[in-house]
């Protein structure tokens, strides 16, 4: 491939990382609170991010791509404390991109609640 051939590929191009793919490289995950009046409210539902991550495994920028309004602040605070293994092209370290889910569900009429994230 081109891209694991030519050094200045991974400068200016970002590879697309699956769900999957970016599971594995997971280092450090945080899960977003579920805030107090999306609970009340009973809001729930799926929050979708897309993560723009350095070579380094650090985030560069994370923008939410869909989700209830009143979940979106939680979860992209939550993707400021995740962090991933680099991602190996070749014997180089190269950013990439991927989406990360994170799903609110509330558990019934008490205050119970959950998030489960993927990867």
């Amino acid at each position: 491939m081109i891209f694991e051939q030519n050094e200045d590929a991974s400068r200016y191009l970002i590879r697309k990382v699956s769900l999957d793919q970016a599971g594995a490289l997971v280092l450090t995950r945080k899960q977003p609170t579920y805030p107090p009046m999306a609970m009340a409210a009973r809001v729930q539902g799926s929050v979708v991010l897309r993560l723009f991550v350095a070579a380094n495994g650090a985030i560069e920028k994370a923008f939410v791509v869909s989700g209830p309004e009143m979940l979106r602040a939680s979860s992209a605070e939550a993707v400021k404390g995740w962090t991933f293994k680099p991602l190996q092209v070749g014997d180089t370290s190269t950013r990439f991109e991927t989406e990360i889910n994170f799903d609110f569900k509330t558990m019934g009429p008490g205050s119970s609640s959950r998030i489960i994230s993927k990867p």
